[in-house]
């Protein structure tokens, strides 16, 4: 079995707390990494947690970087974002097993319960695995070692802006081999409403990341994945959820 290590950021504690509360019911034996931004948060205590105080000036993929790297270096990654609550149990045991049930995998999505980009992440089949040509939201997302060893860490030039820093890890996991996958069988709800970005950062507007991102990859792969979108319309109804394995809410776009 590989090790895994939950890393996740935070700045707020009425957003923070809530996910505290839910890994500690549904994770509680596993390592987590927090990363603060500024100093609101009372740190959590615990074994099995790891706390570090983020740099003055917030990035997300930095911050990121940091809780990764925190990890044990043979460790597997279940990032989240703090606005995350975990409602089941064996939660990174199932999606631990379902990424490894294919070794071309590199990322794994459990079925989000709320807004996220990606219809495949809120509608996934509810049979198998659903695999997605567009990039996964990196709400809660398995991530396997050996594509962090493969592709290295999120790119900081994605700092100081929003949006654009997921869409390039989803990118290069891709250009490496590994598949981007989802699975009906893992729910987390995300409660993206009171988020950090939506508090503090640049909101909703994305542009200076597209530029950003643009300016990495060019014109004709940002056409390509908008392009693959249209790839991933889901063949089969959505269908009622269970608050154990379905969405129970309509797709919504995820605030980028």
């Amino acid at each position: 079995m590989h090790p895994v290590t939950v890393a996740v950021l935070g700045r707020f504690p009425d957003i923070f707390n809530g996910f505290v509360e839910s890994a500690e019911k549904y994770l509680p034996n596993i390592p987590k990494v927090f990363v603060r931004d500024d100093s609101l948060i009372t740190m959590p205590t615990g074994d099995t947690w790891t706390n570090i105080q983020g740099p003055p000036v917030f990035s997300n993929p930095g911050n990121a970087n940091i809780a990764w790297q925190a990890a044990a270096p043979d460790s597997d990654i279940l990032y989240c974002g703090d606005d995350v609550r975990f409602v089941q149990n064996k939660t990174w045991e199932l999606l631990q097993e379902i990424a490894y049930s294919d070794s071309k995998i590199g990322m794994l999505s459990p079925c989000i319960i709320g807004a996220a980009g990606n219809v495949l992440q809120t509608n996934p089949s509810p049979k198998g695995i659903t695999y997605s040509h567009q990039r996964l939201a990196l709400i809660c997302t398995y991530i396997k070692r050996e594509v962090i060893e493969a592709i290295g860490y999120m790119d900081p030039v994605f700092g100081g802006s929003y949006g654009y820093d997921d869409d390039d890890y989803n990118h290069r996991v891709q250009l490496a081999g590994y598949s981007l996958a989802v699975t009906p069988y893992v729910t987390v709800e995300h409660r993206h409403a009171g988020s950090t970005f939506a508090r503090t950062g640049p909101g909703v507007d994305c542009r200076t990341g597209l530029e950003k991102f643009r300016t990495k990859w060019g014109d004709t792969t940002v056409h390509k994945i908008a392009a693959d979108v249209a790839l991933d319309v889901p063949h089969y109804a959505p269908q009622a959820a269970s608050t154990t394995n379905r969405p129970i809410r309509a797709p919504q776009r995820l605030r980028r």
